[in-house]
């Protein structure tokens, strides 16, 4: 049995390949519209509020923006069940 590989070198064999057509988010019952996004259609999700910059490119993803996610499909999940986002935040301006 061959050695397991890293997730780098899983990435690597992708050359380039990636979902361009995921299958969109649902939607809570009766809700027309994603909860906390910037952009409903492409369902951008707002994991944070740019112009206060609590991220840059010096930072790692694994301690900001993949736990952001995390928390985000968590509170995701609750309005799934319960209609109401519970996540806190600032809603984009629609």
């Amino acid at each position: 049995m061959g050695r397991r590989r890293t997730p780098i070198e899983q990435l690597r064999d992708l050359n380039g390949k990636y979902v361009v057509n995921p299958k969109p988010l649902e939607l809570a019952e009766g809700a027309t519209r994603l909860e906390h996004v910037y952009d409903n259609q492409k369902q951008r999700l707002c994991l944070y509020h740019p112009k206060k910059r609590p991220w840059d490119r010096s930072m790692l993803l694994s301690e900001t923006v993949i736990p952001w996610a995390i928390e985000w499909l968590y509170f995701y999940e609750i309005w799934l069940c319960t209609g109401q986002w519970l996540g806190g935040g600032e809603h984009p301006v629609r």
